[in-house]
């Protein structure tokens, strides 16, 4: 067996595709990988970065107090 390097791998047995896509599809999406590649597709000035997140965790803090547990 070749050493794999960095990345996501799926082996295909018997030629099932069908089953290979579906392992991957979510070997993928729960790697997080869509959102890296997302996130990194323009660059973003630090400061930027720095506010979206200030107001994410603004509006998470505003919803947590309108809905009372």
């Amino acid at each position: 067996m070749p050493k794999q390097g960095p990345g996501i791998f799926v082996r295909v047995r018997n030629g099932d595709l069908d089953s290979a896509l579906r392992v991957f599809s979510k070997k993928v999406k729960d790697s997080k990988l869509i959102i890296q590649i997302k996130e990194n597709e323009y660059y973003e000035k630090p400061s930027v970065k720095k506010r979206r997140r200030r107001m994410a965790s603004v509006l998470r803090s505003k919803h947590r107090e309108e809905d009372p547990i």
